[in-house]
């Protein structure tokens, strides 16, 4: 005979789940930036920009997004002196759209999304440690607080339960109306450090949501 437990005890449900933050999605590029080796460097679309390329007159290395090179210029010593060494912060750049959104809603060019740790993988650069959680935002900044020249994407709203489709076309309705009725792209759901799209723009136009369309189809 052998004294032995196979069957695992099965865990009890929390009182209150993992939280769930829904966030407007933003009609920006995507951007990272990132320091590494004490060098600020960009990430986007499929190229990766040191400080010296992004402010480099040779057009071949000029980085797409619209504004990017003087924003760039503009905050250099601002952001080798605020971000942490390995640290990356990632957004949506805004400079190109801007002007479809009301200027009280986009203040800033650059709108946070999600923290990241930078470092070598063994294809090259890779992220880890990536975290959409809100209150962590601040940890890639040596004082831990978010400099005033970096924006954070709008919280719609938080709370335990992961919503469904109708909850979110109900809570699409209020935030448009409570945002003065002006385009909002979608929603993003993070629950758990797992996020997920709901998207009710295409082509510029107001549309049902459906999980199997993309945006620009």
């Amino acid at each position: 005979m052998l004294k032995k437990t196979l069957y695992p005890k099965t865990k009890r449900i929390p009182e209150n789940g993992p939280l769930v933050t829904v966030t407007e999605k933003m009609d920006g590029e995507n951007l990272t930036i990132f320091k590494l080796n004490g060098e600020i460097q960009f990430a986007q679309h499929n190229w990766i920009f040191s400080m010296d390329e992004m402010l480099s007159d040779d057009r071949s290395r000029i980085s797409r997004c619209k504004g990017l090179k003087y924003w760039a210029k503009n905050h250099k010593e601002d952001l080798e002196r605020d971000l942490v060494e390995g640290s990356a912060i990632c957004g949506e750049w805004m400079r190109s759209t801007a002007k479809t959104y009301p200027a009280e809603v986009v203040e800033k060019d650059f709108y946070m999304f999600a923290k990241a740790n930078i470092g070598e993988g063994p294809d090259g650069l890779m992220l880890t440690n990536i975290w959409w959680n809100r209150d962590l935002f601040k940890y890639p900044f040596a004082n831990q607080a978010i400099p005033d020249y970096i924006g954070v994407v709008p919280l719609v709203d938080e709370g335990y339960i992961n919503p469904s489709k109708e909850v979110l076309d109900a809570m699409y309705e209020q935030y448009t109306s409570k945002v003065g009725g002006r385009k909002v792209e979608g929603f993003v759901i993070c629950s758990n450090n797992v996020i997920r799209k709901y998207l009710r723009m295409r082509k510029g136009k107001p549309v049902e949501y459906h999980e199997d369309w993309r945006k620009s189809a």
